[in-house]
């Protein structure tokens, strides 16, 4: 299969100059975009990680630690810092995309093109500004792709090694970096005059490197009984892997961050080019079978032919790798690899997300790094450039075109309302509710950091600000890291992150304790009230506080001053399975109690645990006094006034 026309036209220094320029113009428009805007929780969270350098980490490897480390040393911890981090990624991935259009023969006019669609994808334009694992993650999987077309097209082999490199620096950023690997294999199973590949020592000595640069990783799981392999499995970074499915939400998200249109205009491609694949089959018996619509005995067949051509890539001829003189044939055949490279790698990632979907939460930011790829293919066919239109002989070309540049204006009207959604409503008149501006996600932790910081120093000097969400103790350290350096615990309960492995709570220390909410609807971490009576040996709780930006209220947070810690809150409920579990799941044991008699207790399920879980309301005075006698080993618990303000 060949795309509609290819281009080789000579690029001079006036054109490079002119796209570089673009490049900077579009970096910096982006940053005064961003200008005013608070950081974000976890680009706090992974600039900690920059503070308090490892092996790796239990979310991730340590590539955006030190990423983002080699600005803060080279410059200083500001907010601009990061920021400059995160743009620069995205002019290196800006840079790197425009050279494999050129590369797949796209020429000066597609490749750019492709390269401003890429910029105004809603899911890349809102968050290129942000410093996450992402960033060089992107950097890495595009430069494995753009070294990959480099080998396709001129056959050098040190462009074999230049991908293995950067799919082992992605994997140091980012475990989906595996994906890749998945689709190139895939890749190379249906291109059998590749097959030679198997047999090349640049390969496996390529992957020797990848497995040499991962050496921080294995350090780090040596020491930590590869606690990384229960953070893929559970999907830490997508808030725990719920059992449930996602692909409905996977698919509208795609709609959105990529653009209702291109979306569209891919999939249409994408059933084009797989239809185009399946006639290029040079098996006569499987074409025939395909003709015919027998389904299972094609696939069984085609299952038998994969196997046979595996097994026979040894009667392949070699190539040295290091081809000068390439024929015309060869080139076309080259350009072919290159085709079906793009294509696999945007299919995999999609078809890779959309089947874990069907049984996790997979959140539609995962699918970026094949948006490359797919615009890529898109933009092979966009009927666009100097000296090409007499080429264009139909009329769908012309209208796949047109599809593709009216994308662009949902993809923009997306972003413009992200980032300036409140201004629209109030123009409009609209009256949206105030959770439908993302705006104002970030807008307030400032304020409410500041707040904390000063009742602690009027009320409560000897105690100690700590967090119990991972986002708001990165948060706090992020805001005091001029006035009061140093880390800020989390607490960490119910979770598990990066601050599991980090000091946490002292024995006999007094606490500031504070949770948040990203917004001004849900509630303030209503599962922390259960826990401190036990863990301390008085609470003090506040007032629910809250922070308003342009009239809109955009967080909700409450404090507690914590006397005393005397236990971990898994201590706590440790000691509640082993001692006292047994007198909720048989209430015979209990004896007689004239506030709570055994037999209703066992017809309404209340038990310790369900309330846990319910959060409805305080314990009968009597049952909380013998929980508290048997944690506490004190005479009488407190009452659970915290609980009433449920």
């Amino acid at each position: 299969m060949l795309f509609p026309y290819w281009t080789e036209q000579r690029i001079d220094w006036r054109q490079r100059l002119l796209l570089m320029s673009g490049i900077l113009l579009l970096v910096a428009a982006r940053f005064y975009i961003s200008l005013g805007e608070q950081i974000h929780p976890d680009e706090a969270y992974y600039w900690v990680w920059s503070r308090y350098l490892d092996w790796a980490y239990y979310d991730q490897g340590p590539g955006v630690a030190w990423y983002i480390a080699m600005f803060t040393h080279l410059f200083q911890e500001s907010w601009w810092v990061l920021k400059l981090a995160a743009l620069v990624a995205l002019a290196v991935v800006m840079a790197l995309l425009w050279s494999a259009g050129r590369l797949l023969g796209l020429g000066w006019h597609r490749s750019t093109i492709v390269v401003v669609l890429f910029y105004l994808t809603p899911g890349v334009f809102l968050g290129s500004d942000l410093i996450m694992h992402d960033t060089p993650f992107l950097m890495a999987w595009m430069l494995a792709t753009w070294s990959m077309l480099h080998y396709l097209r001129h056959r050098r082999a040190v462009y074999l090694y230049v991908m293995f490199v950067a799919i082992g620096l992605g994997a140091l950023s980012k475990h989906s970096m595996a994906i890749f690997v998945m689709a190139w294999l895939l890749w190379l199973v249906f291109q059998k005059h590749e097959y030679y590949l198997w047999r090349s020592p640049h390969v496996w000595v390529g992957a020797l490197i990848v497995l040499v640069l991962l050496t921080p990783i294995w350090i780090w799981n040596l020491d930590h009984n590869w606690d990384q392999i229960d953070a893929i499995r559970y999907l830490r970074s997508a808030g725990g892997g719920q059992r449930q499915s996602s692909t409905g939400s996977l698919i509208f998200g795609q709609l959105f961050l990529f653009s209702p249109l291109w979306f569209l205009a891919f999939a249409l491609l994408w059933f084009y080019l797989l239809y185009r694949f399946f006639r290029e089959l040079q098996w006569p018996p499987l074409r025939r079978l395909w003709r015919e619509h027998n389904l299972r005995t094609f696939l069984r067949l085609f299952s038998i032919e994969v196997r046979q051509q595996l097994t026979n890539w040894w009667m392949v001829s070699r190539r040295d790798g290091q081809l000068v003189n390439i024929s015309i044939a060869e080139q076309e055949l080259n350009r072919r690899s290159a085709l079906w490279f793009i294509f696999w790698q945007a299919s995999f990632v999609i078809l890779f997300f959309v089947v874990m979907s069907r049984t996790s939460v997979v959140q539609a930011n995962w699918l970026i790094p094949g948006w490359p790829a797919i615009l890529l293919l898109m933009g092979a066919y966009l009927p666009f450039h100097k000296g090409a239109l007499h080429l264009v002989r139909s009329v769908w070309q012309k209208g796949y075109g047109a599809l593709i540049l009216l994308g662009s204006l949902p993809a923009i009207g997306i972003s413009l309302f992200a980032l300036y959604g409140y201004q629209i409503d109030q123009q409009l008149g609209l009256r949206l509710p105030d959770q439908a501006f993302l705006q104002f996600r970030t807008a307030g932790y400032r304020e409410m950091i500041a707040q904390l910081e000063q009742v602690r120093r009027q009320k409560y000097p000897n105690a100690i600000l700590i967090a119990n969400r991972y986002q708001d103790a990165a948060i706090a350290e992020w805001y005091l890291r001029d006035t009061r350096p140093g880390r800020v615990a989390s607490m960490n309960i119910s979770q598990k992150n990066q601050y599991s492995y980090w000091p946490s709570l002292e024995k006999g220390q007094d606490y500031l304790i504070f949770a948040s909410s990203e917004n001004g609807l849900t509630p303030v971490d209503p599962f922390l009230f259960i826990w401190l009576d036990y863990m301390f040996e008085s609470v003090t709780t506040a007032d629910e506080q809250t922070v308003t930006h342009q009239g809109v209220l955009v967080k909700k947070y409450r404090y507690w001053y914590a006397r005393n810690f005397r236990m971990a809150w898994y201590e706590v409920l440790q000691i509640y399975l082993d001692r006292l579990a047994i007198l909720d799941l048989m209430p015979s044991m209990r004896g007689y109690n004239k506030h709570l008699k055994a037999a209703n207790a066992a017809a309404s399920g209340d038990n310790l645990m369900t309330r846990m879980l319910r959060l409805q309301k305080c314990y009968e005075p009597d049952y909380l006094e013998m929980l508290g006698n048997w944690l506490l080993n004190k005479q009488s618990a407190p009452r659970c006034e915290a609980h009433k303000l449920l």
